[in-house]
């Protein structure tokens, strides 16, 4: 018995699907091009929060103030920011970026000889994208492809089946094609813009999104000599934050929304960590050192 209307339209649907995942993948293999899934709001309007980009890499000397980049910084956290500002060198440019959501640009700048220059955006497919990535649309996926290969393929047939025998044998190699191809096409897609998710971390899984660590930390003396000297911590941050959780050797930690702390003792191993909305960062660990006489002395700061 041949196929019904449902398993009809069931295999022209694969057939497309198939299609689109083909062609994904190609573009990726042959031009480069990468999607790109928006995972905080500092582009927005211009790319909200589940937005999805493509871009295509572009040699350093082909960017310009004006586009949208997305690049690695020093922690190596994707972030896809707009130029504002290129300073050309020798086999390589300086970027400055800033968000279209932020007030300032970016704290750091970006040596590149290329980066991925988005040409394409679109709201809320980033959302699709990062749940066709994850296990259960691949589940789901695959249960979906066993069907209709073996509607194509596994099914009686009278001697004149209702759907033409090239076109189900068509169906059926472009969505094990496009099956195939499939982690190359979609689940490659990297978390970008505002750096809420490493690259290492899966982009379908917002849930386990993580933030950067801060970075870079400073020491100096506050009022050496004066009455009740103190040192002031500071450090380097990349992301979005609302507040930052400082602890001090075991102490209790505090909520700070500025990049510093001042510490009473000569001495100690403070803990930062970024938090933003339910997200909290990897830590920074330090050990602060006064190399002098109480606290009038010279101090140094140490990343564990």
């Amino acid at each position: 018995m041949g196929p019904n209307r449902i398993q009809n339209a069931a295999l022209t649907v694969g057939a497309v699907l198939g299609s689109l995942c083909l062609l994904a993948a190609l573009a990726a293999i042959l031009f480069g091009i990468k999607p790109l899934i928006f995972t905080s709001g500092s582009m927005d309007p211009t790319i909200p929060t589940g937005g999805l980009a493509l871009s295509i890499p572009v040699e350093a000397s082909g960017i310009g103030p004006g586009d949208i980049v997305s690049t690695e910084n020093s922690t190596g956290t994707r972030i896809t920011h707009r130029v504002v500002a290129v300073e050309p060198a020798a086999g390589y440019a300086q970027l400055t970026l800033q968000g279209d959501a932020n007030d300032v640009a970016d704290a750091e700048v970006y040596p590149v000889t290329e980066a991925d220059r988005v040409f394409w955006s679109a709201p809320l497919l980033g959302y699709a994208v990062a749940w066709l990535s994850s296990p259960t649309a691949v589940f789901v996926g695959g249960l979906f492809t066993a069907y209709l290969l073996y509607v194509a393929f596994g099914a009686k047939r009278e001697p004149k089946p209702a759907l033409p025998t090239a076109s189900v044998a068509t169906a059926g190699v472009l969505l094990l094609a496009g099956g195939a191809l499939y982690g190359g096409a979609l689940h490659g897609a990297e978390p970008a813009s505002a750096a809420f998710t490493s690259k290492a971390t899966a982009a379908a899984s917002f849930s386990a999104a993580s933030l950067p660590a801060p970075y870079q930390p400073v020491c100096s003396i506050q009022n050496p000599g004066g009455s009740g000297p103190k040192i002031l911590l500071e450090w380097s941050y990349a992301g979005p934050v609302s507040a930052y959780s400082v602890q001090v050797n075991s102490n209790p930690a505090v909520q700070t929304t500025v990049r510093s702390i001042l510490l009473d003792r000569a001495s100690a191993t403070v803990t930062i960590q970024a938090g933003y909305l339910g997200w909290t960062s990897t830590a920074l660990r330090v050990n602060v050192q006064n190399q002098g006489q109480g606290m009038g002395g010279s101090v140094t700061c140490t990343v564990l």
